[in-house]
């Protein structure tokens, strides 16, 4: 059994703990990324306090990812293992319930976010939906595009549904 390092949080209000936890391999539609840097965000304490509804036990926060592809599940196209890639708060979307049929990826129904529906980044491999990836341009660190996946990839996935409803107001974006 291979495994790696990640925080855990045993419960609400719960120290932060360094565990070995089982690296397995993606399933179908998810890639696991090799962490090389994760932003921390005051959402993270909350997450940790427990503030969100549904929250499983123990908990690995941190929801601003930077780093590599090292592995990609089944019927994964347009990137490859060693690509540079971020998650942030916008950690994935289903493509299937209506607000992704409409194009608006950011209000999916289904929609997930690392630390509340899977574990985050605070560890040294996460497993992600390959709708939540974005690239890192190669002059960007690691470092400084973690705490972009926040508010960045926010707001991109967010200008890709406006893409999705009024064409080319976008591309003017240079998006």
């Amino acid at each position: 059994m291979t495994t790696h390092r990640a925080v855990h949080v045993p419960a609400a209000q719960g120290s932060l703990e360094l565990v070995d936890v089982e690296t397995s391999s993606p399933p179908p539609g998810h890639v696991r990324i090799a962490v090389q840097a994760c932003g921390v965000c005051g959402t993270d304490r909350e997450f940790v306090a427990g503030h969100f509804p549904g929250m499983s036990w123990p908990l690995t926060p941190g929801h601003e990812i930077a780093g590599t592809i090292a592995e990609i599940g089944s019927g994964v196209e347009g990137f490859a293992v060693g690509d540079r890639v971020a998650v942030g708060w916008f950690g994935g979307n289903c493509n299937h319930c209506g607000q992704c049929r409409k194009g608006q990826f950011i209000h999916c129904e289904n929609g997930q976010v690392p630390s509340w529906q899977y574990p985050g980044g605070y560890a040294q491999s996460v497993t992600a939906p390959a709708t939540a990836l974005a690239r890192i341009p190669e002059a960007l660190s690691f470092v400084d595009a973690a705490p972009m996946s926040c508010a960045g990839v926010t707001v991109y996935h967010a200008l890709r549904s406006t893409h999705a409803m009024a064409g080319d107001r976008v591309a003017v974006l240079g998006v």
